[in-house]
């Protein structure tokens, strides 16, 4: 049942109500300590009947879950990037596909063995522009470091347009960096949904430190702010990053998971892109206290996993008493390959299995296969 459909982000999660295969490959990092120019890198394709891991050689290297990934109708990859740069299918850059993000944090992580621009996980989404058949805008943030007190946040949405037409079909980026909205935005923790439409999107981005969300509608002239919404719990010093969001698999539920902030989640309209009827769903780690965790949704939308690092729990999003429903399923069990195989941020793939990321370097990942 290869139906739902993500890019990945690492961690982005946009299902379509119809089959298309987007997101049926994906690109990864290994070997982030490796001195040598060509880096390793792992591609999971999930063209066949059962998903293939590989390794292949690439110029980039991969850092915290700021990377994106698109392929074709038919499966076939397209182009990707690590917010640093973008390449194509042949794993070679784009033409004016360099400086993606540039700026001071960029000079300092995106040249020479490091592993990617360091915006923190959902920083970066790839959407094909509605009513084209081969523009693509990336979504990106970028960075603000400040380190006493320490704190990151972006004061900046942009986009980076690309024309996969260009140059026979190895791609082009026509247009770099443009700033859509400024504002002072959560350290990652940006997703995307399908419209009701059909055709376009909604974009969703948190405010820093607060409870603000700002909702944009993608669409075939391009990407502009509908809502700015102030709902629910303010987020406190130490809860941004750290999490994952991500809307349900039919989107109508809206979902921000940090351990420090627990569960929070919102009816979304796919229709009018409003947030609404916010809840907050307790959990109990067991006296651990996590710094940083991940989710993932169940393909029927009835289930919520969420990780602690060495703790995966289950939560009824259909109980009465959602918080009362969680159920600890998995607990790390000290395996390292070569590093601990923790549990970390979580995505569904086309198969409609969960995959969970350790969140290191570890060559091992999780898998949910019956999450339903």
């Amino acid at each position: 049942m290869k139906k739902c459909i993500l890019f990945l982000g690492m961690m982005i999660l946009v299902c379509f109500l119809h089959a298309q295969k987007r997101d049926y490959v994906w690109v990864t990092g290994d070997d982030s300590f490796n001195p040598n120019p060509i880096f390793g890198g792992i591609t999971f394709n999930f063209n066949g009947d059962t998903v293939v891991v590989y390794k292949e050689d690439r110029y980039m290297e991969f850092g915290n879950g700021n990377n994106a990934a698109i392929s074709t109708y038919s499966g076939s990859l397209l182009f990707y990037t690590n917010g640093c740069s973008l390449a194509n299918f042949q794993n070679e850059m784009l033409e004016n596909g360099d400086s993606i993000n540039a700026g001071p944090i960029f000079n300092s992580y995106c040249s020479g063995t490091t592993s990617g621009y360091p915006s923190g996980t959902q920083s970066t989404i790839i959407l094909p522009l509605p009513e084209s058949d081969s523009i693509y805008y990336l979504f990106h943030k970028r960075v603000i470091l400040i380190t006493n007190p320490l704190n990151v946040f972006t004061l900046e949405l942009l986009y980076s347009v690309v024309d996969m037409s260009a140059n026979n079909g190895t791609g082009k980026v026509v247009s770099k960096n443009e700033i859509f909205h400024q504002d002072t935005f959560a350290f990652g923790d940006m997703t995307a949904v399908r419209h009701a439409n059909g055709e376009d999107w909604w974009l969703v981005s948190p405010g820093d430190r607060n409870n603000k969300y700002y909702v944009f509608k993608f669409d075939a002239d391009g990407i502009s702010l509908v809502h700015n919404l102030a709902l629910g719990d303010s987020t406190p010093p130490n809860g941004e990053g750290g999490g994952q969001v991500m809307f349900s698999p039919d989107g109508s539920k809206y979902i921000r998971y940090n351990p420090k902030n627990k569960i929070r989640m919102y009816d979304f309209d796919r229709s009018t892109g409003l947030l609404s009827n916010y809840q907050n769903i307790d959990v109990d780690f067991g006296g651990l206290d996590p710094f940083d965790g991940g989710m993932a949704i169940s393909p029927s939308g009835q289930f919520l996993y969420i990780t602690a690092k060495i703790y995966l729990y289950q939560f009824d999003l259909f109980a009465s008493d959602i918080s009362a429903s969680q159920a600890l399923i998995g607990e790390y069990d000290g395996y390292g390959d070569p590093f601990a195989t923790n549990f970390g941020s979580g995505i569904m793939g086309p198969d409609c299995k969960l995959y969970i990321f350790p969140g290191n370097d570890s060559r091992a990942v999780h898998v949910i296969h019956n999450p339903n």
